[in-house]
């Protein structure tokens, strides 16, 4: 099954709007561009269909969306913060998307770390790749299809 933008894009929307109250607008990955250090989380789908779920963006946009999250100022809200919300969004997010694909699947426990690439490869035939917009920041979600069902690119 090939996965769907507007799928992957609604999902997201939904995910943001109900955890954080704040729109995830789905824009232009021509125009994407992350600024400054950036934070990845990864979750794996394994099943009836397998792939990875990866949403990436700058610490900052990480360390504003857990602040609101955990009803903090953005002072009060510590890296590891930052990087525990993130790997909950991304969490839900693919459990959200292991709902709409055929199962049954399981979801992994999120891995969150910090790419040292500053650009994002580009998706192969496989991949669905939308970037967003929340709060200013742009960030991406990436939902990478392994049909063969063999453990993370």
């Amino acid at each position: 099954m090939d996965f769907d933008d507007t799928v992957l894009s609604d999902l997201t929307n939904e995910v943001w709007t109900g955890l954080i109250g704040l729109e995830a607008r789905h824009g232009d990955t021509a125009v994407f561009g992350i600024r400054g250090p950036e934070l990845r989380a990864k979750v794996d789908i394994s099943g009836a269909w397998s792939g990875t779920l990866s949403l990436r963006m700058s610490s900052r946009l990480a360390t504003r969306l857990a602040a609101r999250m955990l009803a903090r100022t953005e002072l009060e809200t510590s890296p590891a913060h930052a990087r525990d919300v993130l790997g909950e969004l991304a969490h839900v997010l693919a459990g959200n998307v292991k709902a709409v694909l055929p199962g049954p699947s399981l979801v992994s426990m999120p891995r969150v770390d910090a790419p040292t690439g500053r650009s994002l490869p580009p998706p192969d035939d496989e991949a669905t790749r939308l970037s967003f917009v929340c709060d200013g920041h742009s960030f991406s979600v990436t939902v990478d299809h392994r049909p063969d069902g063999t453990g993370e690119r």
